[in-house]
């Protein structure tokens, strides 16, 4: 099974950092997700949601906030069949979050 913890990785860049959170959807039985609805959000604002590509991978990127902002990301797939997650995703400003998610087939 894949970690459901966040790697906090410093990405440099020479223009305008962002901060962003990226990452996969597995399957529980350990394939890639292809257009599972990611979205994320603090207390009443919520970030516009994404879908994975073809190979499983999102990225929520601008994300407003500073150091120590918690998003509630809602990761959805339940209309094939898989139960919807729900995380908390600490954020610092600047950086990327890597939050890979494992979904259970129901």
């Amino acid at each position: 099974a894949k970690s459901q913890r966040s790697q906090l990785q410093t990405e440099p860049s020479s223009r305008t950092t962002q901060t962003a959170i990226t990452g996969t959807t597995y399957s529980s039985l350990g394939g890639v997700l292809e257009g599972v609805k990611v979205e994320a959000g603090v207390g009443r604002t919520g970030i516009k949601p994404v879908w994975t590509d073809t190979q499983g991978k999102y990225s929520l990127t601008d994300l407003p906030g500073t150091d120590g902002t918690y998003y509630v990301m809602t990761v959805d797939y339940s209309k094939n069949g898989y139960g919807p997650q729900k995380l908390w995703v600490g954020v610092t400003a600047g950086t990327t979050v890597v939050q890979d998610v494992t979904l259970q087939k129901l």
